[in-house]
Order: C-alpha cells, then sequence, then structure tokens
C-alpha cells in the first residue's frame, strides 16, 4: 500500500477521533472532584476480592435468604412434569461440541 495513503488514512482517522471525543471534554472538566475517604471510612473498608459476590449469593440461596415465593399451581405442575420428562433420556458419557478442533480460518 503507498505511505501517503497510509498517512491520510491515520490522519482521517484521528481527525475524526477528536470530533468524536471533543463534546465530551468539557464536561469532563466540570465534573466535580472525588471527596478523599476519612481515615475511619478508608479503615472500614475493605477490598473487594474475586469471588466475595458468589460467595455472598451462594451463603443466601443456603441460608433461604428472602421471602418465599410460591409458585401458582398450573406452572407448578408443568414444572414437575418436565423434571419427570427429564428421567426418560439417559445422561449422556460424554458431551458432543460443534466446534472444530483442526484449527484457524482456512488461508485462501
Amino acid at each position: 500500500m503507498n505511505r501517503n495513503i497510509v498517512i491520510d488514512q491515520l490522519a482521517w482517522q484521528a481527525s475524526m477521533l477528536l470530533v468524536i471525543a471533543a463534546p465530551s471534554v468539557p464536561a469532563l472538566a466540570q465534573t466535580p472532584p472525588v471527596p478523599a475517604l476519612t481515615s475511619a471510612a478508608a479503615a472500614a473498608a475493605e477490598p473487594v476480592r474475586i469471588g466475595d459476590a458468589t460467595r455472598q449469593l451462594l451463603s443466601m440461596q443456603r441460608n433461604a435468604a428472602g421471602p418465599d415465593r410460591p409458585i401458582p399451581g398450573e406452572q407448578a405442575g408443568l414444572s414437575y412434569q418436565r423434571y419427570l420428562d427429564s428421567f426418560k433420556h439417559p445422561i449422556p458419557e460424554r458431551t458432543g461440541s460443534s466446534i472444530s478442533s483442526t484449527g484457524g480460518p482456512k488461508a485462501q
């Protein structure tokens, strides 16, 4: 590809980025600063670790937290029938995959 064409394309992309980003610059300048945490609040705030939310949700489920929500009779019957029908099919020893393991895209 011609070097001048590449430079022209890059210049066009840069100018379009400026056109898109320009309206948001004044909004960023007007954003008030975030107040710093007091030492007591900083000491009380614990860092969030990976998996904390999942452990909390599983704990709520295990302890049956929250109000009971009964299932109306018709939906309960249909749900139970699906459960019973699931026993009509054997559990496969392995699950298949529709993804090919032969490699990436073919060269043309």
